[in-house]
């Protein structure tokens, strides 16, 4: 669709729409980042969450296209958590939480998907060291995490506009210092 000026819609409105459109349809398509295993054998029901999750535009659209996995939705702010709880309802393989992100453990999933300002990555980086397993994969929508080396980037131009940094945290983590 072209934006069309004489309807009731700024353009920024409009781009924005759809740049997070095509981001969520790269992410839901991509078998890098969401299917994680490589051969059938691999493939397997994942949990996945996404911390500071708005009104759920990758959560819904995630658990449609892979009904296996558990996918976890967490949102601080009152209004789009709302919204995304509405817009949730009925999906089965969905948990729609209000809250703090950083109260909940991230050890048990696969995938912690974060599409935040580049203020609070670092520490995410140091909460998905101390807490994601082997094997699991962190995505960063738009920020590198300053000082981390991603495992891969997917192209702007094949996000929607927005990089996507790809990380696991457990394969880099710090030996500790011994004293």
């Amino acid at each position: 669709e072209k934006f069309d000026p004489d309807k009731d819609c700024r353009l920024v409105t409009y781009a924005a729409y759809w740049i997070r459109a095509e981001i969520r349809d790269y992410v839901v398509r991509s078998y890098r980042i969401v299917r994680l295993g490589s051969t059938r054998t691999e493939r397997r029901a994942l949990r996945i969450l996404e911390v500071g999750a708005g009104t759920g535009s990758l959560v819904r659209p995630l658990a449609a296209a892979r009904q296996d996995c558990q996918i976890v939705g967490i949102e601080a702010a009152p209004g789009p958590w709302l919204i995304g709880r509405v817009l949730a309802a009925g999906a089965p393989n969905v948990a729609w939480r209000r809250g703090d992100f950083w109260a909940e453990s991230w050890a048990d999933y696969d995938l912690i998907y974060a599409f935040l300002s580049p203020v609070p990555m670092p520490e995410v980086w140091i909460k998905a060291q101390a807490e994601m397993r082997p094997g699991a994969r962190l995505v960063s929508n738009s920020f590198a995490i300053p000082g981390a080396v991603p495992d891969f980037v997917v192209p702007a131009t094949a996000a929607g506009g927005r990089e996507l940094y790809v990380y696991s945290p457990a394969a880099k983590r710090k030996a500790p210092i011994k004293g």
